[in-house]
């Protein structure tokens, strides 16, 4: 999505280069038609790539810089606020210069509507990351220019919930009469105005010229072509019918990236006519896998086909982690004693003690545990022990374990952290 908004803003990559105003971009997307356009319902590629440029957000990761994705820039708010009630409020001030593209204005209400709908969707209805807000209690519009979100508690969590790139807003008329509009319809106040859409063979938007961010976008429109098969999609790029797709990270790491067993397939034929040398300069294989990455292919096409799957989750955390976190897990919720709880004392190794700090500290502080300890150990439920890992305990034993969930971020990074509420028993 950061990607995409910085292609249709036209964003310079460098600061000194003159942006050019004109043109239409065409690039591809892969697959043959989005399941819906609702980007609160749905979480595909098919979707985002279909209807971002529709449509603004409250808050999003700094186009200018979408390497840092955690720097958050206003899009429909004028500051990002600072909390209040001891980090539990935050309250938005939203612009009073944006107009949906039927020409209606948008203000705070359709805001609170939108994320109402995210995070407490109506019943029979789907929200892909309601999950993601289980620290929200609830939203509202006091006034037109103001949305405030309620917190149960302080989390660094909330911000990047907030910015992920589906949530658009909608409007508030057109939900309250039929939530699931927006499942076939689209109308948005982004960059772009809804041109047409033929199913299976493209969408097309025009340049919104009464667009609130004076002077953009720069291209006239966009042509989205649709294509499930990725040589299709190679060969239109290099036949110059398209320009570009929009499937690649401005990160240093992946996780949470779904490989599907076409790509698998196609990127097997890919390098498999690349010489070694070849391979070894294409970006993410280097000297050191150049030799071996063709099997690796044939390794996970075979996992696939035995576990009968259509692709797999790339996971940007070692293993040794992932054994760390199951056993954690496991000896929660397999064991009699600590069935309903964590036990007084948990390990976990460095890759995630930052959230650790950011989300158990304050919970522990706020029970009134301020005697809670923190000291390197070697773990018993970790089986790979060194003297970085770092235990905290507290007394009396907590409560059960709270699951909080970082959303995607440019659609790549879902993290699960973990955090433990001591409280007197």
């Amino acid at each position: 999505m950061t990607l995409i908004a910085s292609a249709f803003l036209a964003i310079p990559a460098i600061a000194d280069d003159e942006p050019k105003y004109g043109g239409t971009l065409t690039y591809m997307i892969p697959a043959d038609a989005p399941p819906s356009f609702d980007g609160h319902r749905e979480s595909t590629y098919a979707t985002v790539h279909s209807v971002a440029p529709f449509y603004s957000v409250l808050i999003r990761v700094n186009p200018e810089n979408p390497a840092d994705i955690t720097h958050f820039v206003c899009d429909l708010c004028t500051e990002l606020p600072q909390p209040t009630d001891d980090g539990k409020t935050y309250a938005f001030k939203i612009r009073q210069d944006v107009k949906f593209h039927d020409g209606s204005p948008l203000t705070a209400a359709d805001v609170a509507a939108s994320y109402n709908k995210i995070i407490f969707p109506p019943n029979g209805q789907l929200s892909a990351r309601s999950s993601n807000y289980l620290m929200v209690d609830k939203v509202e519009a006091p006034d037109p220019a103001t949305v405030v979100f309620h917190l149960k508690f302080p989390t660094s969590a909330f911000l990047p919930a907030l910015a992920d790139p589906f949530n658009f807003i909608y409007k508030k008329e057109i939900l309250d009469k039929d939530p699931r509009w927006y499942e076939k319809n689209i109308l948005g106040s982004g960059p772009f105005k809804f041109v047409d859409y033929q199913v299976g063979q493209s969408i097309k938007g025009e340049k919104n010229t009464e667009y609130y961010l004076r002077g953009r976008p720069y291209l006239d429109g966009f042509t989205g072509i649709y294509a499930d098969k990725q040589a299709v999609r190679v060969e239109a790029i290099r036949a110059d019918r398209a320009a570009i797709e929009f499937r690649s990270w401005p990160i240093g790491r992946v996780h949470g990236y779904p490989l599907w067993d076409y790509d698998i397939e196609a990127l097997g034929e890919l390098l498999g006519e690349m010489e070694a040398d070849k391979r070894r300069a294409v970006p993410g294989i280097g000297s050191d896998r150049a030799d071996v990455v063709l099997a690796g292919i044939v390794v996970f096409q075979e996992v696939l086909r035995a576990a009968k799957a259509d692709h797999i989750v790339v996971s940007g955390t070692g293993i040794r982690e992932g054994i760390a976190l199951e056993a954690v897990v496991h000896h929660l919720f397999e064991t009699s004693r600590y069935s309903h709880g964590l036990p007084p004392s948990f390990a976990i190794r460095p890759k995630l003690l930052g959230f650790l700090d950011i989300v158990v500290l304050p919970l522990l502080r706020a029970a009134g545990q301020e005697n809670h300890e923190r000291f390197p150990v070697a773990s018993e439920i970790n089986p790979y022990p060194g003297p970085q890992l770092m235990r905290y305990s507290c007394t009396p034993a907590p409560t059960p374990l709270m699951f909080e969930t970082l959303p995607r971020l440019s659609r790549a990074m879902p993290i699960v952290t973990f955090a433990a509420a001591c409280r007197s028993r």
